[in-house]
């Protein structure tokens, strides 16, 4: 990351921190980004006319609290050009590129599968699938802790909650591995590799509403298929696909990147229980 500070022309006598926004190198290390823009401004842009970042907390609440000003879409960052919004969704994602009202009516139909008490059922298998995977480590000595265990147990776990087979474990992983983190080094950025696992995924997750529709089960599709938004309308398909798309990227890459911090606090920080 390169930072420069330049004048808006039409906002005279005002000076704007500009960075220059290299994907591999945040990939492999952003905190050094993130401490260049805590400490040069509170506001920053790159090049002026592309996104605007806020690093100040009372700046980035008041965001929060503005959606129309502040929207939520496009999520990805920056979006390329004829790429929707970055992510590969056909269309926004829901929910997270959805402004409030609607945001919340979203969030209301899709959170049921993800409460305390339905996810306790899956506790016991949880238990037993974490020591299949640790006892080996054990043994060993050794581990390399995000390819054993931290990948695989998330999209082991969305397989189940998606009521799949565990052999499509490896598949979700490749698209959401894809979207999510694309080529920084290709010469569209990464575009067409997100495009292209996203595309994959589509098929996939809408070959499933279509099994579902006709045996619905306990899955958060199948009950996406059944709600109303707003105790008004039933989800169109590319609204169940939108959601259902965010929840394969979000269970998959987020969880794994949680899972290996936590790990990586724990180790640095002995004092942290975990």
């Amino acid at each position: 990351m390169s930072t420069s500070s330049v004048t808006d022309p039409d906002r005279p006598g005002i000076d704007w921190s500009v960075y220059e926004y290299n994907e591999a190198e945040q990939d492999q290390d952003p905190y050094p980004g993130y401490q260049a823009m805590l400490a040069a401004g509170p506001v920053w842009s790159d090049r002026l006319g592309g996104y605007w970042s806020l690093s100040r907390y009372e700046h980035v609440l008041y965001a929060y609290q503005h959606p129309e000003i502040f929207s939520s879409y496009p999520n990805y960052i920056p979006a390329p050009e004829g790429s929707e919004g970055g992510t590969g969704a056909v269309g926004k994602l829901i929910p997270v590129e959805i402004d409030p009202p609607d945001h919340a009516l979203y969030r209301q139909l899709m959170a049921p599968p993800f409460s305390p008490r339905e996810v306790t059922r899956y506790e016991s298998w949880l238990r037993t699938r974490c020591d299949e995977l640790l006892e080996p480590m054990a043994e060993r000595g050794t581990c390399e802790f995000m390819s054993e265990f931290a990948t695989s147990l998330p999209a082991e776990l969305w397989c189940r909650m998606m009521e799949v087979p565990i052999s499509d474990a490896p598949a979700a992983l490749h698209w959401a591995e894809q979207v999510n983190h694309g080529d920084p080094t290709a010469p569209d950025g990464g575009l067409s590799v997100r495009m292209a696992g996203a595309q994959s995924a589509y098929g996939y997750l809408a070959q499933l509403l279509e099994r579902r529709r006709r045996e619905p089960g306990g899955d958060p599709i199948s009950l996406l298929a059944r709600a109303r938004f707003g105790d008004e309308r039933p989800l169109t398909d590319m609204e169940i696909l939108n959601a259902s798309f965010f929840v394969l990227l979000a269970g998959l890459d987020t969880t794994r990147g949680v899972l290996g911090d936590r790990k990586s606090t724990r180790l640095n920080s002995s004092h942290i229980t975990i």
